[in-house]
């Protein structure tokens, strides 16, 4: 469960009932005088999400009653990528006649603005009247797309678009005919705690989501750059492993996948880009055995520089910096023990010291950005072996040839270790 959750404590339902009375009426009293609501009355949940919404969001909510349902949880809105320009577009493909990304994204982001779009007019009808509630029609349009054109349609569409995208999202249908749902059902160990309300159009689409998100990637390998991350929901662990398949075989090597407990339920996120920046492991990777195999390469390394001051493995660190042509660094300004480098080439490796010193080439002054990262010293909390036991962090952040991220860090902690003189280990 995402730290920010604010729902990782169990509800107080009856405190809830206190400001929004229409919940009261759906309130259970258990046999140790606890209040709930019976999740398997739809117009429960629809209630409890309304009261939810209003009361942390300040989001007023209609709810049509042969349409899916969203569960509220905390939206994601840390800013993994902060070269996008603000303020920006992110595009919700499928919007729902809630529309409720949209409205949780701008109540929580004041910068962001949304386009949803939906195939089916009569969720629109119903988002339209909920964002108009918000009045929000001034951050969030609302587009009818076509099940058989492109899912993208507003990227394709540059005269719709003034702002830079930052992403888009999408909770694909996860099935692919109503044979696949009811055989859902059945593989459930227990009894579907709460009861779905989604139309047919909401859950099923040709080839299920993993054809869904397979088209999503073919027609982003058109867009590219036209947008910074391209996310999507997974409902199946082994959509997860499918669609990183097909990344690969369309070499799309930079990506990140993540994923979402709420109570009962697991679902995973893949997101992809074709533009320079690398994210923190924190928001690309996670621990999971199932999609090890999967998971991206990682773009944060630690070494172990055990009984060294910070100030001397700062200080070394900044001279063996010093020292590679072509490089510059700097002092973070909001973190005195990190160092921001950057980089237009390898000069650093022996075969590139052997290059400059045969032919007396330089990396020109106005060669162009190949690689920025960030080097920072601190305590190494995994061990409880006192202020002696420090780590070197690495994390590449920007850049299309891991090669050259690898080189100079493995460069880097040689250096450092003969410095040292001391026996440490890379991760």
């Amino acid at each position: 469960m995402h730290p920010r959750n604010p729902y990782s404590k169990p509800l107080d339902f009856l405190a809830l009932a206190s400001g929004f009375p229409l919940l009261n009426k759906f309130l259970l009293q258990t046999s140790e005088r606890q209040y709930v609501i019976d999740f398997k009355d739809s117009d429960a949940q629809r209630c409890l999400t309304r009261a939810l919404l209003k009361r942390d969001f300040e989001i007023e909510l209609k709810l049509h009653e042969d349409r899916l349902c969203p569960p509220v949880h905390i939206f994601r809105s840390e800013k993994v990528d902060n070269t996008v320009e603000e303020p920006f577009v992110l595009i919700d493909i499928g919007t729902g006649a809630s529309s409720i990304y949209p409205l949780l994204g701008c109540s929580i982001e004041p910068s962001w603005n949304f386009i949803g779009t939906d195939v089916d007019a009569t969720s629109l009808d119903w988002a339209s009247t909920n964002v108009s509630a918000n009045r929000l029609s001034h951050r969030v349009s609302l587009e009818l797309a076509n099940s058989s054109g492109p899912i993208f349609k507003p990227l394709f569409d540059d005269l719709t678009l003034k702002q830079v995208v930052g992403f888009t999202m999408c909770n694909p249908p996860f099935y692919s005919n109503l044979e696949e749902v009811a055989e859902s059902k059945q593989l459930k160990e227990y009894e579907p705690f709460a009861v779905c309300t989604g139309s047919e159009n909401e859950m099923i689409t040709a080839g299920g989501e993993v054809a869904f998100v397979k088209k999503m990637v073919v027609e982003s390998l058109e867009l590219r750059t036209r947008c910074r991350w391209y996310t999507s929901m997974l409902g199946k662990l082994s959509s997860v492993i499918k669609i990183v398949d097909f990344l690969k075989e369309c070499e799309v090597s930079n990506y990140a996948l993540t994923q979402f407990v709420q109570g009962t339920t697991r679902r995973w996120a893949i997101a992809w880009s074709f533009g320079l920046v690398r994210l923190d492991d924190a928001f690309s990777r996670f621990q999971s055995p199932s999609l090890q195999a999967w998971m991206p390469p990682p773009n944060n390394f630690v070494h172990n520089m055990p009984f060294v001051e910070p100030g001397d493995l700062f200080a070394s660190t900044q001279s063996i910096l010093s020292a590679i042509p072509g490089l510059s660094h700097k002092v973070k300004d909001s973190d005195r023990w990190t160092i921001v480098i950057s980089s237009s080439g390898n000069t650093w490796s022996r075969a590139a010291r052997r290059k400059a010193g045969s032919s007396n080439a330089q990396l020109s002054p106005d060669a162009a950005l190949m690689m920025r990262c960030e080097i920072s010293v601190s305590k190494d909390e995994r061990h409880n072996a006192g202020p002696s036991s420090l780590i070197l962090k690495g994390r590449w952040s920007w850049g299309s040839d891991r090669t050259l991220w690898d080189s100079f860090w493995h460069h880097l902690t040689r250096k450092l270790q003969d410095c040292f003189n001391t026996s440490t280990n890379a991760t």
